[in-house]
C-alpha cells in the first residue's frame, strides 16, 4: 500500500508548482523526498485535488524490486488522457521517497469546446479516414477510437487517436486525427522483437579483438532500440533495414552500434546477476556536440548522453567498457536510493557507479582505454582512508567509497559484493551522507550474510577509518 499522506504530500506539492511555471501549462518535477509534517493549511486543502490525478490516472503501473516498489501512471484531464504526462513514485515500505513527473494544467474552454465536438464527430472522422487511407479500411483489426490531449503551441488539443493492425497481421499503427479529419501523425506502435547483427570489440580494444555478435531483441524499425535503450546519434543516425551493424572502426556509426552492445550487456548482468530491471527505457544518444568534439558522459533521469572525445583528454569514449557501464549504473542507483548528484551523495553515487563498472569488468580501472593523460582516470584499488582523506572534491572522495567496496569485493567476491553494494543503496535512500555509508552497508550485511561476512566487513570498514 502506498501511503497516502505522502503520495498527497508529493502531489500536492505539483499542484503548488503550477502556479510559478514558466509556460503556464506544464508542470515538471523532482522530489527526492517528502515531509507530511511541513504540510501547511494551504497544502491541506488541496490534498483532495491531489488525490483526483491518481485515482483517475490511465495507464497505471507498478513494478516491486527487491526493497522497494515503483508505480506510475498517466494523468487525465476530464477523463481525458494526456500525452506524454506521467507521474513516477518509487516507496519502500508503504512510504513514498521520491518522485518525479510532469503534469498540464486544466485545459481552458476553448480546448473543451474542441473536445465536444471531436466527440461527437468520431464516427465521421472514422469514415473520413477509411476513406481515405485504404490500408485502415481494410485493417484486421480495428481498435476501439481513442481521445487523447496532446500539447501544441496553444496548449492542450483533443486528437482522436484510431489504432489497427494491418491486414497482413505485419505491424501495429496508430494514426492521430485533428476535429478536422487532418492526419497529424502515422506512425508504427508495435514492438518488433528481431535479432541484429553487429561487428564490436566485446572488451575494450586494448583488451579484444573485434567479433561477429548478436544483438537480441531489437524491435526490428532497422534502428539501435529495444524495449530496455534506445541508442541515436547527434549525428547521422544509423539505420539498418536488414537490422545488421556492421561498420569499419573509422565510420562514426562505429561508436553508436558500439555503446549499443556495451549497455545491453551492462543491463543484461544486472538482470541476470541481481534480478533488476530498470523500470524504464534508457534514451541514449552518442557523438554528442556533433563534428566539434565533446568529452562528454552524464546521466540523468533516465538519459545517458556520450561525446567522442577530444582526443586530448579523452578519446573514443563509446569503446571504453568502463565508463559506458559506470553510466548505465548510475540508473540503477537512481532507481535503488536515489543518491543526488552533488555533495556528499553525488561522491557516494560516483563512487558506486564505479563499483558495479569494476565489479561487472574485473578491473578497478575506470577509464583505462579512452583516458589520455595517464594510464586510467581513477582506480579502486587505492588505501585511501574515510574521513581523513575527503577533500570535498565528488570524483576524489568518490574513490575513498569504490575503493571501501573494492577491498570488501576481494574479501566477499563479486556476487556477494554487488548484492551488498545494491541492499547498502536502498538503505542510504535519497538523503544519504558518508555517516551513513558504515550504518547502511552493516545493516545490510547483518541481514543477509554469514558472521564470517559481517566480521570481515566490519574489518574493512574499520579499516579504512568508517567505524571505529
Amino acid at each position: 500500500m502506498i501511503s497516502i499522506k505522502n503520495c498527497f504530500y508529493i502531489l500536492t506539492s505539483i499542484f503548488l508548482l503550477s502556479a510559478c511555471s514558466p509556460s503556464g501549462d506544464i508542470v515538471r518535477f523532482r522530489l527526492n523526498s517528502t515531509d507530511p509534517k511541513d504540510l501547511n493549511d494551504q497544502q491541506l486543502e488541496q490534498l483532495n485535488l491531489a488525490l483526483v490525478t491518481e485515482k483517475s490516472g490511465a495507464h497505471a503501473k507498478s513494478v516491486d524490486l527487491k526493497t522497494k516498489s515503483i508505480k506510475r501512471w498517466q494523468q487525465t484531464i476530464n477523463g481525458i488522457p494526456v500525452a506524454n504526462s506521467y507521474v513516477h513514485l518509487i516507496q519502500k515500505n508503504g512510504t513514498i521517497e521520491s518522485a518525479t513527473g510532469q503534469l498540464f494544467q486544466t485545459m481552458d474552454q476553448k480546448t473543451q469546446s474542441r473536445l465536444d465536438k471531436i466527440t461527437r464527430l468520431v464516427p465521421e472522422l472514422i469514415e473520413h479516414a477509411k476513406r481515405r487511407n485504404s490500408e485502415i479500411n481494410n485493417a484486421k483489426k480495428l481498435y476501439p477510437p481513442e481521445i487523447e490531449l496532446v500539447e501544441d503551441m496553444m496548449g492542450l488539443t483533443p486528437v482522436l487517436v484510431l489504432k489497427y493492425v494491418k491486414q497482413d497481421e505485419s505491424d501495429v499503427m496508430a494514426m492521430h486525427l485533428s476535429d478536422s479529419g487532418y492526419v497529424l501523425s502515422h506512425n508504427s506502435i508495435g514492438y518488433h522483437l528481431v535479432n541484429g547483427v553487429a561487428t564490436v570489440f566485446t572488451n575494450s580494444p586494448a583488451r579484444s579483438d573485434l567479433a561477429e555478435v548478436v544483438l537480441r531483441q531489437l524491435l526490428g524499425d532497422g534502428t539501435l532500440t529495444s524495449s530496455r535503450l534506445k541508442v541515436r546519434s547527434a549525428l547521422s543516425a544509423v539505420k539498418s533495414p536488414t537490422n545488421e551493424f556492421k561498420f569499419a572502426t573509422t565510420e562514426p556509426s562505429f561508436n553508436e552500434v558500439q555503446t549499443y552492445f556495451f549497455m545491453n550487456r551492462t543491463l543484461d548482468w544486472f538482470g541476470t546477476e541481481y534480478g533488476i530491471n530498470l523500470p524504464f527505457q534508457l534514451d541514449v544518444k552518442t557523438h554528442v556536440g556533433g563534428h566539434t568534439p565533446s568529452n562528454v558522459a552524464f546521466y540523468y533521469d533516465g538519459n545517458i548522453r556520450l561525446g567522442d572525445g577530444d582526443n586530448s583528454v579523452y578519446k573514443d569514449i563509446p569503446r571504453d567498457p568502463t565508463i559506458v557501464a559506470h553510466e548505465v549504473a548510475h540508473a540503477y542507483i537512481d532507481v535503488l536510493s536515489g543518491l543526488p548528484s552533488q555533495g556528499e551523495g553525488g561522491s557516494m553515487n560516483e563512487g558506486f557507479a564505479d563499483f558495479f563498472a569494476a565489479n561487472m569488468l574485473n578491473t578497478p580501472r575506470m577509464g583505462e582505454f579512452s583516458y589520455l593523460k595517464r594510464d586510467f582516470k581513477r582506480t579502486l584499488d587505492n588505501n585511501l582512508l574515510a574521513f581523513k582523506d575527503f577533500n570535498g572534491g565528488k570524483y576524489h572522495d568518490s574513490t575513498i567509497v569504490s575503493g571501501t567496496l573494492w577491498e570488501i569485493r576481494n574479501a566477499l567476491g563479486p556476487n556477494a559484493t554487488g548484492h551488498l553494494a545494491i541492499d547498502t543503496l536502498t538503505n542510504l535512500g535519497p538523503g544519504g551522507q558518508f555517516v551513513d555509508f558504515a550504518p547502511s552497508m552493516l545493516k545490510a550485511v547483518e541481514a543477509g550474510h554469514s558472521a564470517a561476512e559481517v566480521l570481515a566487513v566490519r574489518r574493512v570498514l574499520q579499516k579504512r577509518g568508517w567505524i571505529q
